[in-house]
């Protein structure tokens, strides 16, 4: 068991941000210069490339996101889960605990999110169909957040970013979603 923790906090330690941003990439990279250090992705769109990796045991999508200009902004584990997990609440939190617990060990406790440490309030957060969300900010202006919603089905995420970036692009998606009116 000891064995197996020590792997996953090596697993993170390598996800983490730096100053290199997070996987050895650097934000505000191009698509171009992410695929010379993973390769080829299992797929590939105009704002985004995707790969599949595990994050301590876990099979994840890494969904690397590009803005307007084409520079990395966001980084995204999503969890793979089996049916089960899926569609009971139980599992699914399981999963979102065992990944909280190896990020309070390493960041300490979340800055956003800690009324969430205990358990039942986590199932009525659930159960009121409101997402678990833990986050933390990172000096060099990387964000992490760590959430499991419903949305039909449990979704587990684990999301790294740039502030200055990600604010940028969601206030020009807005001005998009303005000039429709």
């Amino acid at each position: 068991m000891k064995r197996i923790r020590l792997m996953a906090f090596v697993v993170l330690l390598l996800a983490a941000p730096g100053l290199a941003g997070v996987r050895g990439t650097e934000w505000g990279m191009s698509k171009k210069q992410v695929r010379q250090i993973e390769g080829s992705p299992r797929e590939l769109g105009k704002d985004r490339l995707v790969y599949e990796d595990r994050l301590d045991g876990l099979k994840v999508g890494v969904v690397y996101r590009f803005n307007h200009r084409e520079e990395l902004y966001s980084i995204t584990y999503d969890f793979y889960m089996n049916k089960k997990e899926r569609f009971f609440m139980i599992h699914a939190l399981r999963q979102f605990d065992r990944i909280s617990e190896i990020l309070r060990e390493k960041y300490g406790p979340p800055e956003s999110g800690d009324a969430y440490s205990d358990r039942d309030k986590k199932i009525a957060t659930l159960v009121s169909k409101e997402p678990i969300i833990e986050g933390w900010e990172m000096d060099d202006g990387t964000y992490m957040d760590h959430m499991l919603e419903y949305k039909d089905v449990y979704n587990h995420a684990l999301v790294y970013g740039h502030r200055r970036l990600t604010d940028e692009y969601e206030e020009l998606a807005k001005q998009k979603e303005m000039e429709k009116f």
